[in-house]
């Protein structure tokens, strides 16, 4: 096991340029949610990057609710439920993208954990911000298109 750590840790070398990564939640808490931003936290750390939450989902994008989060300061939240950050069912829309635009400026990537509203979310803002984003699924309703399994 110490042979692969090694390994791996050798393969992710930090980059040159610092990077500002924002991350929101859309749609119901779900399980992983808390551990996801975590684990994205410790990971952009490692590289040198910062990340910044929004609280309250949609409504902490728009209003500019939102706080540069350490390691340190979301260590605890891989072990309680609901979501640390807060999420909302507001979605993106073209009523609202003005506001958005504007916070969208100092970050250089988007990550939005979710459901369906996440990813339509996602669609909305790629209109019009020249970022990436990424959504990752996490919902409790089953309502990730391209996501259904079924056993024949």
């Amino acid at each position: 096991k110490q042979w692969y750590q090694r390994r791996v840790r050798a393969e992710i070398q930090p980059h040159e340029t610092h990077r500002t990564v924002g991350v929101l939640c859309i749609g119901a808490p779900a399980p992983g949610m808390n551990s996801g931003i975590r684990a994205l936290v410790k990971i952009a750390a490692y590289h040198g990057d910062t990340v910044k939450v929004f609280y309250e989902g949609v409504h902490g994008l728009i209003s500019g609710n939102c706080k540069v989060v350490t390691p340190a300061e979301c260590e605890v939240w891989g072990m309680i439920g609901g979501c640390a950050i807060g999420a909302s069912r507001k979605t993106i829309t073209d009523e609202n993208i003005g506001f958005v635009k504007e916070q969208l400026k100092s970050l250089d990537a988007l990550v939005i954990f979710g459901g369906f509203e996440a990813i339509y979310s996602s669609l909305t803002l790629a209109k019009v911000a020249p970022l990436p984003i990424y959504v990752i699924p996490a919902t409790i309703s089953n309502n990730v298109p391209g996501s259904d399994f079924r056993r024949w």
